[in-house]
């Protein structure tokens, strides 16, 4: 078995923990969600969603949501006045 794919089953196992003993009436954990968005470097999210059982909806939100916080993150690191100036 390839290591992604054991990745894969791990996060399934924490969502299946989480769902077995957590409030179902709440909202996935941030850090369940962190672990699933990971997977996107070995699988397509189809395939996560399934194995996760996640609307692929709000995966697909989550996963954009999350890269414009980071875009947002290097526009701040990155302004003018924090530019590093290079000696001429």
């Amino acid at each position: 078995m390839l290591s992604e794919d054991r990745e894969l089953e791990q996060v399934q196992s924490v969502f299946q923990d989480w769902r077995r003993t957590g409030n179902k009436k709440g909202h996935i954990p941030e850090e369940l969600w962190n672990q699933a968005i990971q997977l996107l470097k070995w699988f397509k999210p189809s395939r996560i969603c399934k194995t996760l059982g996640l609307n692929q909806n709000d995966f697909n939100s989550r996963v954009a949501t999350g890269r414009k916080a980071t875009d947002q993150e290097q526009e701040v690191t990155y302004t003018p006045e924090n530019r590093i100036k290079h000696p001429r």
